[in-house]
């Protein structure tokens, strides 16, 4: 007998899927006039993968480039007869094409239109790799006049905008890239030289375009997680590459600070200096500089598009301790960089090669702080692209010959002094417990510190008759006016680029009624304008440094500005699961009894795939947490491992309050219950009380935080790093309020935006990318049902989007998900007809909810959550006469079937805030 360990396992999943975009009725992408896209008689490539569904009556529009009376170029495809042809447009007369290819509706498709010289039938036509029509055309065309349109026709009255989805939409100028039969690309489409547009690739933003263009929406097109298939750069959790985050730089004003440290005074002693870099941009960038306002001493590593070269400067304007070389780097590729300083020789090294050294004795002095991003700030250098893994080590040159770049994520060694752009959820976190500060639009979502601080940050003026200054007090937080017969007065406060929250209260006076007769404005021209006596506080994004104006003009009596307070946003931008594909991070591991009869024969531990899922303990599986719930006993926390059946196990008890229907959300460890009713100190009431537990384990729950308000029937739902609760009940009425929390760390819950209606009791689910919202009541209440479904990014912030719609009204509803699918199972409805009944939805694309069966108990009040390929209900208030019910129900998500038993909870109750380790928010 022995055992057997299996250390690693290849995946074909290792990487995450390209996403696309949803167009449906009168939707559209536009880009502005561009002469990139005046191919004149020159050849071109124009592919995409598109999905039709919808209408089928017209021919639908995938792309229309600079249609109007100039010459021009528009791709539509017919899709009348139930099947799909493509039909090709130039000059606004239809090339005679043969194109038949007689595609299926509702089905992924590559096609590639390709102009190759100026013979005949030098327009062709690939489906899925293989040619399928032709045709003619060798005149100009293209314009850079007029716009393009993806989805859609600038004509909307035609009808033939696009029903379905189109993804990685890609346009190369002067190249006919398919001359003959090929494969389609299977991975996510790359800017090649000639590219002059490629979009619809992104899950989470419709506008996002790889060449620098701006994409308008127009209508309601949304970015997609349905994907034909083709994989993206980006690992997937768990997936083949040991090296985890970076920070994205936008190129026009990102960068990273560090603290002034004597950490940073190298002297003239050994160093190491590392990162991998992936440039998005040939212009001249600075990829690291060790000072922010001094260029004596600095040590700058830059990218100078001039002459494509990588350069190293131990001391600016020195002549000494400068290397250059020419073109190590290529443009979207990973690469990783080091410079060393050994016994007063410094190397540069470019993926572990020896590219250039010199003699080298500068005094790298003082306290500096560290930039990765600009030299100086301000001065144009600024980086696009990625930064990955940033480390300096002092005192220890790490390299000194050529080596095999690192392979796995970087760790604190001895004489690190820095370590970052490693976390994909956080661009300002480090290692080694120094503070960085973003610039620019990079941040954890924190507000900075007040910049109000003093009478003189204000810069006055005036003009016109009559008009006088502001008188100003309270440290600059107070701005007194007068009577103003006629112009105006004005208060000026010059900030940087970013995010900024204004806020102030008007006391006093009443404005004249013109337009703008007192507003806060942006100077770049984002304006946030206010009318007589309005309080309030107002977020605005500045393009660059520019100003904050507080104005009035033409008043009548005497006022004051008060309580006025301007703080940077640190928006938690720029972190990102972007990064080099090296080494591994998956250590699958088979444990358990595991013999070997003969020398030729072994046995694997037995049992189905649910049953071996590696979550906690071995054998454990995904588990399920019922946290509180109305019944004997409020506090109750039961669990149970959803790949099996059976009744629920004590876990512990809620200690922070004891809570009915608020909801759960979790990560692969840590569940967290959010708010929901309370029976003490009063029956009934509402709590904000968020508290958490570790899945694995058992045991009393801990304190997390608050929640932004008291409330109680959320829909909450989560990735595997934020959890939301969205909407929910405050006394007397509901809520459109959706705020979130980090779930690997404690604290109150932050403002993420509104629903699209105030609404309670509804069901929430995710993907790792969406999250959903179903069905609820505008007011507490039976006769207040909707059947709304709305979703939104759960790594961004904003409002809900409308997804759809149920098949019938109702609230007391509950959720749950794979990464694919969502299943509903209803509470209460208008006719009382849908307590047995469930339905489903596909989370990444949108549409109205579809049948799915019944669950084995009519009521109302459960909640769901899952695992990888089985959800659970658990608790349940049973129809009348509405006894609280021990309910659990599991049902196989990827069918439509009834659901069936799973056992008991340890006692009866509803309301309950389930959540689990394993559910589709955690892919």
């Amino acid at each position: 007998m022995a055992n057997l360990r299996v250390d690693k396992i290849t995946s074909t999943e290792t990487f995450e899927t390209t996403g696309s975009v949803q167009f449906v009725d009168a939707d559209s992408l536009q880009i502005a006039a561009n002469s990139d896209f005046d191919f004149g008689t020159g050849d071109f490539t124009v592919e995409w993968w598109q999905y039709l569904n919808g209408k089928q009556d017209e021919y639908q529009t995938v792309l229309s480039i600079n249609y109007g009376t100039n010459p021009n170029l528009t791709i539509q495809s017919a899709s009348n007869t139930g099947v799909v042809a493509q039909k090709v447009y130039v000059n606004g007369t239809s090339v005679t094409f043969t194109e038949e290819s007689n595609t299926p509706l509702s089905t992924w498709v590559h096609y590639a239109l390709v102009r190759n010289g100026s013979g005949s039938s030098n327009l062709k036509i690939y489906r899925d790799g293989v040619q399928t029509g032709q045709g003619t055309y060798s005149g100009d065309i293209g314009s850079s006049s007029i716009t393009t349109f993806i989805g859609g026709h600038p004509n909307v009255a035609t009808g033939v905008d696009l029903q379905g989805f189109i993804s990685n939409l890609r346009i190369v100028k002067g190249t006919a890239l398919y001359g003959s039969n090929f494969k389609p690309p299977m991975r996510e489409l790359e800017v090649i030289p000639g590219t002059v547009l490629l979009a619809c690739q992104s899950k989470t933003d419709a506008t996002l375009e790889k060449t620098d263009k701006t994409i308008t929406v127009n209508g309601n097109a949304v970015a997609s997680e349905l994907t034909p298939g083709i994989l993206t750069p980006i690992v997937k959790s768990g997936g083949g590459s040991a090296i985890t985050g970076s920070v994205e730089f936008d190129g026009t004003g990102d960068y990273l600070s560090v603290q002034s440290s004597t950490d940073f005074d190298f002297g003239t002693g050994d160093f190491t200096i590392e990162l991998y870099v992936n440039l998005g941009n040939l212009t001249s960038r600075n990829i690291f500089a060790r000072n922010d306002s001094n260029p004596s001493n600095t040590g700058i590593l830059l990218w100078q598009n001039g002459s494509s070269q990588l350069q190293w400067y131990s001391s600016v304007g020195n002549t000494t301790g400068v290397i250059t070389v020419t073109t190590p780097l290529t443009l979207h590729e990973w690469a990783h960089i080091a410079v060393s300083r050994e016994s007063n020789t410094t190397r540069l090294f470019a993926n572990g090669v020896l590219i250039g050294s010199v003699s080298d004795s500068t005094n790298i002095s003082g306290n500096s702080a560290l930039v990765t991003g600009s030299t100086f700030s301000g001065d144009g250098y600024y980086p696009k692209g990625f930064i990955s893994n940033f480390r300096i080590n002092k005192g220890t040159a790490l390299y000194t010959a050529d080596f095999i770049p690192p392979t796995r994520e970087l760790k604190k060694v001895p004489g690190t002094v820095l370590l970052c752009c490693q976390d994909p959820d956080n661009p300002l976190t480090e290692a080694t417990g120094k503070t960085i500060t973003g610039h620019g639009s990079l941040g954890d979502g924190s507000l900075g510190p007040e910049l109000v601080t003093n009478d003189s940050v204000w810069t006055l003026t005036k003009g016109g008759s009559g008009a006088t200054d502001w008188t100003v007090s309270n440290s600059g937080s107070s701005l007194a006016g007068t009577t103003v017969a006629s112009g105006y007065i004005r208060a000026t406060y010059t900030i940087p680029k970013g995010d900024y929250l204004v806020s102030l209260r008007w006391t006093g006076g009443a404005f004249a009624v013109q337009d703008s007769t007192g507003y806060i404005v942006a100077t770049d021209g984002t304006d946030t304008e206010f009318g007589a006596s309005e309080d309030g506080a107002y977020s605005f994004y500045m393009t660059a440094t520019t100003s904050v104006v507080i104005t009035g003009t033409s008043w009548s009596t005497a006022y004051t500005v008060d309580d006025i307070s301007i703080k940077r946003i640190y928006k938690n931008n720029g972190a990102s699961n972007f990064t080099p594909q090296v080494g591994d991070d998956r250590k699958v591991t088979f444990e358990g009894v595991t013999k070997i009869d003969t020398d030729a024969y072994f046995y694997l531990p037995t049992g189905d795939t649910e049953s071996r899922e590696a979550t906690g303990t071995y054998n454990a599986g995904t588990r399920g947490v019922a946290l509180g719930g109305d019944g004997s006993n409020d506090i109750t926390i039961d669990y149970i491992t959803i790949a099996s059946t059976g009744d629920a196990i004590d876990f512990g008890d809620l200690t922070i309050s004891d809570s009915l229907n608020g909801d759960a959300v979790a990560d692969h460890t840590r569940g967290v219950c959010l708010g929901g009713r309370s029976n003490s100190p009063t029956p009934n009431s509402r709590t904000n009380a968020i508290q958490f537990v570790t899945i694995s384990s058992t045991g009393n729950s801990q304190d997390f935080g608050d929640l932004v308000g008291m409330k109680y029937g959320m829909a909450g739902f989560s990735d595997s790093t934020r959890g939301i609760s969205a909407g929910g009940g405050l006394a007397p009425n509901s809520t459109a309020n959706i705020d979130y929390i980090t779930i690997s760390s404690k604290g109150d819950g932050q403002d993420f935006g509104d629903c699209i209606n105030t609404i309670t009791y509804s069901a929430g689910f995710s993907s790792p990318t969406r999250g959903i919202k179903a069905g609820g009541a505008a007011t507490p209440g039976a006769g207040a049902e909707l059947d709304n479904i709305e979703y939104v990014t759960i790594q961004t912030t904003g409002n809900g989007q409308d997804f759809g719609d149920l098949i019938r009204p109702a609230w007391r509803l509950g959720g749950c998900s794979n990464a694919v699918r969502g299943v509903i199972l209803e509470g209460e409805t208008p006719a009382g007809d849908g307590l047995k009944a469930m339905s489903f939805v596909t989370i990444a694309s949108m549409g109205n909810a579809q049948e799915f069966g019944d669950s084995t108990t009519a009521g109302q009040h459960s909640n769901g959550t899952s695992s990888s390929t089985r959800g659970v209900f658990m608790g349940r208030q049973g129809a009348s006469p509405y006894a609280n019910l021990t309910f659990i129900d599991f049902v196989h998500i990827m069918t439509t079937a009834n659901a069936q038993d799973f056992g008991d909870l340890t006692i009866g109750r509803q309301g309950v805030n389930a959540c689990s380790n394993g559910h589709g928010g955690l892919g």
